[in-house]
C-alpha cells in the first residue's frame, strides 16, 4: 500500500509528517526526539498507520511514546488510537467539550470516525513536559500554553531546547484559520493570540539575554532528509528566462506556502508545468501537490538542468542549520512560521473589529476575511471585547 506520509525533517530535533488524506485536511503533525521517549504532538487524521510510519523514519529505536494534541478536531486526534498503549496528553481548558469529541471533532461532518482513545493526564497552563525525565530541568522541556478560539480546548508547546512552538490551528498562513467550527469563540481567539505574542516575546528577551551554549547532539533518525546545497563559489540558479517576475512570485509563493526548496523541487518534477495546470493560482496548486504527491513525477517530468548557473547536489545531512530565533510550527501550511504572524493577525482582527475590513466572501452569517497572508472565518456580527 502506498504511504500517505511524506517526511520532512525541519530542525536538529523535530520531523514534520503531513498526510494526503482523503477529507481534503492535509494535516502537519510533529515528532520530536527527546532524550529518553518519542514525543508525537498530533496524529492526523487516521487514514493510515502513523506509527509504524515514526517506527520505519524517525523512531527506529523504538522509545516510548508520548502523544500529545493541540486540541480535539479529527485532523489532529484521528490516529490517536494508534497509540493506545501509550499516554495521551491534552488540555484540560474544557474537558467536557474534549470528552465529546465524537461530535466536536467534526469528523461526522465530514465523514470520518474517530475511533476511541483514553486521556492519560489533561495539562494545565504553564505545565513542563521534560526533554529527559531523569534529569529534569527546565533549560530542556516543553511547556504548555493555552491558546483557545479556534477550539475551546487549544493548546500551543514551546519547546525551549528547539526554539518552537507548536500551535495547532490558531494560527497559519495563506488559508482560512476557522473561527466557525463548534465551540470557536472570537473573543478567546484574540485573547489566545494576545497571550501567544506576550509569551513570544518574554521568551525572545530570554533568548537574547542568556549566554550562548554549546550545541547538544540529538537523537538521529536512520534515514535523513537530503538537503540541497550549491556547488562551492557558483551563483545561485537562475529563474528560467521565459518567465514573468509575477510568475517567478508566484512559484516562489507556492514554495514558501509548503515550506519547500525550489531546487529540490525542480530534481523531482516540472513546477512550472504545475503551476500552468494551476492556472498560475498558489492555492490551486497547493491542493493540486498535496493530493497527487506521489504521481508529480510521472505527471510533470523534471526538465534537464539549466546549463548555466549552480549545480544542484542531494547529500544527506544530520539536521538542517539551526535558526536564530523561535519559529512557529502550525498545524497545515507551515513549519517554520515566523512569531510576526501572531501580531499580523492581531492587526487583521483589529481592523476586522474596526470595520475597516471588508468580507472577501460571506456564507451563513459568516465572512471570510483576509490581507492576503493571512485569512480568518469569523461570525459577522462577532464581539471580540
Amino acid at each position: 500500500e502506498m504511504s500517505k506520509f511524506t517526511l520532512e525533517r525541519v530542525s536538529e530535533y523535530t520531523w514534520k509528517i503531513v498526510e494526503d488524506d482523503q477529507f481534503g485536511q492535509y494535516p502537519f503533525f510533529y515528532v520530536v526526539m527527546c532524550a529518553d521517549k518519542c514525543v508525537v504532538i498530533d496524529t492526523g487524521c487516521g487514514t493510515q498507520n502513523c506509527r509504524e510510519f515514526i517506527e520505519l523514519n524517525v523512531n527506529t529505536a523504538r522509545k516510548p511514546y508520548l502523544v500529545i494534541c493541540t486540541h480535539c478536531h479529527f485532523d489532529h486526534i484521528g490516529g490517536n488510537h494508534f497509540f493506545a498503549d501509550s499516554p495521551i496528553y491534552m488540555g484540560s481548558a474544557n474537558q467536557v467539550f474534549t470528552k465529546n469529541w465524537e461530535l466536536n471533532s467534526l469528523g461526522a461532518a465530514r465523514g470520518c470516525v474517530v475511533k476511541d482513545f483514553a486521556v492519560a493526564k489533561w495539562l494545565n497552563e504553564g505545565d513542563k513536559i521534560y526533554f529527559d525525565d531523569k534529569n529534569q530541568t527546565d533549560d530542556k522541556c516543553f511547556e504548555v500554553v493555552f491558546t483557545p478560539g479556534h477550539t475551546p480546548d487549544g493548546i500551543s508547546l514551546y519547546a525551549n531546547f528547539d526554539k518552537r512552538i507548536f500551535v495547532g490551528d490558531i494560527i497559519y498562513p495563506f488559508t482560512v484559520v476557522h473561527v466557525d467550527c463548534l465551540g470557536s469563540d472570537p473573543k478567546q481567539f484574540v485573547a489566545g493570540l494576545t497571550k501567544l505574542s506576550a509569551f513570544i516575546e518574554d521568551k525572545q528577551k530570554l533568548l537574547k539575554s542568556a549566554p550562548t551554549q554549546p550545541q547538544t547532539e540529538a537523537p538521529q533518525a536512520t534515514q535523513p532528509t537530503p538537503e540541497v546545497t550549491p556547488e562551492p563559489q557558483q551563483p545561485p540558479p537562475r529563474p528560467v528566462a521565459t518567465l514573468t517576475q509575477q510568475q517567478q512570485d508566484t512559484i516562489n509563493g507556492f514554495c514558501a506556502t509548503l515550506d519547500l526548496n525550489l531546487a529540490n523541487l525542480k530534481t523531482t518534477f516540472d513546477v512550472e508545468a504545475l503551476m500552468t495546470v494551476a492556472d498560475w493560482d498558489i492555492a490551486a496548486a497547493v491542493e493540486f501537490y498535496l493530493s497527487s504527491m506521489d504521481s508529480l513525477a510521472a505527471m510533470f517530468p523534471p526538465k534537464p538542468p539549466e546549463p548555466s548557473g549552480a549545480q544542484v547536489k542531494v547529500a544527506p545531512q544530520a539536521a538542517p542549520t539551526p535558526s536564530d530565533g523561535i519559529k512557529l510550527s502550525c498545524g497545515h501550511i507551515e513549519s517554520n512560521l515566523d512569531p510576526s504572524a501572531v501580531t499580523e493577525m492581531l492587526g487583521l482582527v483589529q481592523c476586522i473589529a474596526a470595520k475597516a475590513v471588508e468580507p472577501v466572501s460571506v456564507d451563513d452569517g459568516y465572512g471570510e476575511y483576509t490581507n492576503n497572508h493571512f485569512s480568518v472565518m469569523l461570525p459577522l456580527k462577532a464581539e471580540f471585547n
